[in-house]
């Protein structure tokens, strides 16, 4: 008969392998032991970014929310205190990168989208330090698109035409074995990347039908099969316009280990362990973990060699779970996915006072977040409130706090419309996810490695605050032991000192400061002596690869392309921009040799509104731009045409040379007007910017005098204009300086990201005829509630009517369950 396992509680052997002093530990004890080591010594992050909208326009800001939490609790994590979110091209480039500051567990930041960006599709990839050492399959990568507004053409390339279709099959243990019924799934996926309905027949190699098969959810699904000795099988598979093509299924064993996982019944989870052909059942042991955390581990023997058990699902938290079989030598021998959704995350209600409201009408929005058992949360949460007539979206293909925490971030590899498997949930959408689970990878854990008590060899640390490194060297790049090192803001603050060990190395660590910071540093011998060289070190970026398809609908965003338009126009209309700010980059005609090579990569991000190096003057990027200490300095000796005039405040501003002497008291009325990656500098700030601007940054300098090429500025390029443009792409990590061979450095490290608001507007009557330029209604990283679950924010409707949807996600800080709510309401 068929004995059931016996479920050991995880502390319970833990406790006896602790007390069992001079006994040995059996094998289960120790693959236990060193699970609980690994979980506890070498705990994994996950990261998950709330962004404020499906999709965007050039000239858009990304607004976005992390979350960074611990292994399977999601509790919010203590490891790491920054957070890398990169904004990635479709070559694979980075071109923008921030440094969050994470406190506990969360962070929040923007990124600018740029009115020169090119038009197409793009990736925010976030991570950190620690999280690298898992690899960066591991981290939050989720695709967006970018699209055009002022009728220049969408970069966008059209969809790739479907060629061919792979189809692989995966046997539920790992392998088939003759004479055992079993479970295989199958994935099919076109070679555009995404998943590929098929159908079809699984043939003897007698051509004999012995079952057949039909792709349930974008190319998964499952069929049995019962292999039998002697016999080889094959699929004949069917696609797209009644294409077919056979593939040979994987070769049954002759005998071994099956294990059969039934994740249908509603309060069990159905585990049977099959040992066939000769293999013997023996004492077999089966874990159940997520995250390095046992949740059921059990021994087992049978009199046949057949064992069943039922194991509650409330034993086990919500997301992925993975079932190992260790056979009688301890050895791994099955493995298996198994995803449990459990009603054990936060409840969110959220209400307004009315269903309808007026466009520009005040809307208060009440929420309410409660632990599964009715507790009220203390949870903190990010509200995104998008008019969805506007941006309609599809709900299945979004990325969640649910689909990515309890999914995706645990699996490597593309998982196509992540959401469809948290919306609207039903026995079909757990069947898809169970075929999802058979097919999709999962290897955050080496078992052999695991059972023999190898830990994970760790590469990245976890970054607690910012540092400086770098070494000391002499003019021959020996090291020099016991330099003396300082390290001094120059905007100010103390100096820090340091001294080099014997590989001449020096660390600054537990650091505090913002982008553009500039900083210098100072070194001497040990013997006081400036006749020194420093090297710092540079971040080394984790290398970037296509792991997702490109986008397929590139028309979706339509009607948002429209309201950015109109939009635009108003800006246009108001004077606010002008009719020449997009331009397309292929405007630069620059060809030769590598150095104009060079010189076309460092202009085209230029936003010129005569097109990019259309100017009196292009001054580009050098080593002595590196070195200067401020913008006025640096320049002022390469300018042509232009001289620099110090206000009453002590500020300095730049003039054309031929502009008439005036009083101090009138400098800013003829001051030449700052372009700073295409916004125009406050006048009433300039002065503050020349000082502040990060000189290692900048990739052009761009001087327009004559009245043919300032016209395109109107009234604001009267008096000049200076185009500054920033470093993109590759040239990002040129802003650290590698060597200097003078004893004093001055550069500036890549700090925190600066903290933006989302401007939110409060209408009155004398509002009544300014434009709204928002483009999407309203966005909050850190909606805080009381004590008793309960809190609200309130904001203004945009000018457009339709159906607004309310995003609110968050987590809860006690207890790491995590929630997500939509609400609804009409604008007419």
């Amino acid at each position: 008969m068929i004995k059931y396992l016996r479920a050991v509680l995880f502390f319970a052997v833990l406790m006896y392998s602790y007390c069992a002093g001079a006994q040995t530990a059996t094998s289960l004890d120790k693959t236990l032991q060193s699970l609980q080591k690994q979980a506890t010594e070498y705990p994994f992050e996950k990261t998950y970014l709330h962004l404020d909208r499906p999709y965007y326009t050039v000239g858009d800001t990304i607004w976005l929310k992390g979350y960074t939490v611990m292994g399977a609790s999601h509790t919010l994590t203590k490891i790491s205190s920054i957070l890398y979110t990169e904004l990635i091209n479709s070559n694979n480039q980075i071109i923008q990168t921030l440094k969050l500051p994470v406190g506990n567990g969360l962070s929040h930041g923007a990124i600018i989208l740029p009115s020169t960006l090119k038009a197409g599709n793009y990736r925010v990839r976030a991570y950190t330090n620690w999280m690298r050492n898992a690899g960066s399959e591991y981290f939050f990568d989720k695709k967006i698109k970018v699209s055009a507004v002022s009728g220049t053409q969408n970069n966008v390339a059209p969809p790739a035409a479907i060629t061919d279709v792979d189809v692989q099959f995966f046997p539920e243990s790992g392998n088939l074995i003759n004479g055992v019924n079993s479970k295989i799934a199958f994935k099919a996926v076109a070679s555009n990347g995404l998943g590929a309905d098929v159908k079809g027949v699984i043939l003897d190699e007698q051509n004999k039908e012995v079952a057949t098969f039909t792709s349930s959810h974008l190319g998964m699904g499952t069929f049995m099969l019962t292999p039998a000795a002697g016999k080889s099988y094959k699929a004949r598979v069917t696609y797209l316009n009644n294409q077919s093509k056979t593939i040979n299924l994987p070769a049954a064993l002759s005998s071994g280990y099956a294990l059969a996982i039934d994740n249908s019944n509603a309060d069990n989870v159905i585990v049977k362990t099959i040992a066939a052909g000769g293999a013997s059942m023996g004492n077999v042991t089966l874990i159940a973990q997520s995250g390095g955390q046992i949740f059921f581990a059990g021994k087992g023997s049978a009199e046949k060699n057949e064992l069943t058990s039922a194991i509650p699902k409330s034993r086990f938290p919500s997301g992925i779970i993975q079932f190992v079989l260790l056979n009688n030598d301890g050895l791994a021998v099955n493995e298996r996915l198994v995803f449990i959704q459990n009603a054990d995350q936060l409840d969110l209600s959220v209400s307004s006072a009315k269903t309808t409201y007026a466009p520009r009408e005040k809307v208060t929005v009440n929420l309410n977040a409660k632990t599964a058992d009715g507790q009220a949360s203390t949870g903190n949460f990010s509200v995104a409130v998008i008019n969805e007539t506007e941006m309609p979206s599809k709900e299945t293909e979004e990325s969640t706090i649910f689909s990515n925490l309890l999914l995706t971030s645990d699996i490597k590899g593309f998982v196509e419309q992540p959401n469809y498997y948290f919306t609207n949930v039903s026995d079909k959408t757990r069947a898809d996810l169970d075929a999802l689970m058979l097919t999709q990878g999962y290897h955050r854990f080496e078992w052999k490695k695991l059972i023999n008590g190898e830990m994970p060899v760790l590469t990245y640390a976890p970054e607690d605050e910012l540092t400086i490194t770098g070494r000391i060297l002499t003019n021959s790049n020996k090291p020099i032991a016991r330099a003396k090192v300082s390290l001094m803001s120059m905007d100010g603050g103390s100096i820090l000192d340091t001294v080099t060990n014997e590989q001449g190395r020096f660390v600054f660590d537990r650091l505090t400061f913002l982008d553009s910071t500039k900083m210098l540093l100072k070194a001497l011998n040990a013997r006081g002596g400036e006749n020194v060289k420093i090297q710092l070190d540079q971040d080394i970026v984790p290398p970037v690869v296509s792991n997702t398809p490109e986008a397929v609908d590139n028309n979706s965003n339509a009607a948002y392309a429209a309201r950015a338009k109109k939009i635009y126009d108003d800006k246009m209309n108001y004077g606010i921009i002008t009719d020449r700010t997009h331009i397309l980059l292929d405007e630069v005609k620059v060809v030769g040799n590598s150095v104009e090579e060079e010189k076309k990569r460092a202009i085209q991000y230029s936003s010129n509104l005569n097109g990019p190096g259309n100017a009196d003057q292009v001054i580009y990027a050098d080593n002595q731009m590196i070195g200067c200490p401020d913008f006025i300095t640096c320049m002022l000796g390469r300018l042509t045409g232009v001289q620099r005039q110090t206000d009453t405040d002590g500020k300095t501003f730049l003039v054309m040379q031929k502009t008439p002497n005036m009083t101090t008291t009138s400098i800013k009325q003829i001051a030449m007007g700052v372009v700073y990656n295409g916004i125009f500098v406050n006048p009433d700030e300039v002065g503050d910017f020349f000082q502040e601007v990060d000189m290692s940054t900048i990739a052009t300098v761009e001087v327009l005098r004559m009245g043919a090429l300032t016209a395109a500025y109107g009234s604001r390029g009267g008096n000049g204009v200076i185009i500054i443009t920033t470093k993109h792409g590759p040239d990002l990590n040129l802003d650290y300086v590698k060597n200097s061979s003078s004893s004093i450095l001055k550069f500036s490290p890549k700090g925190y990201y600066r903290a933006r608001d989302f401007y939110s507007p409060k209408f009155s009557i004398a509002d009544a005829q300014k434009p709204d330029f928002r483009t999407i209604v309203y966005w909050n990283p850190s909606v805080q509630i009381n004590g008793a679950g309960s809190g609200s924010f309130d904001y203004f409707n945009t000018d457009s009517k339709g159906t607004y949807k309310v995003t609110i996600e968050g987590i809860d800080q006690q207890t790491g369950k995590i929630g997500r709510q939509v609400y609804r309401y009409t604008v007419q």
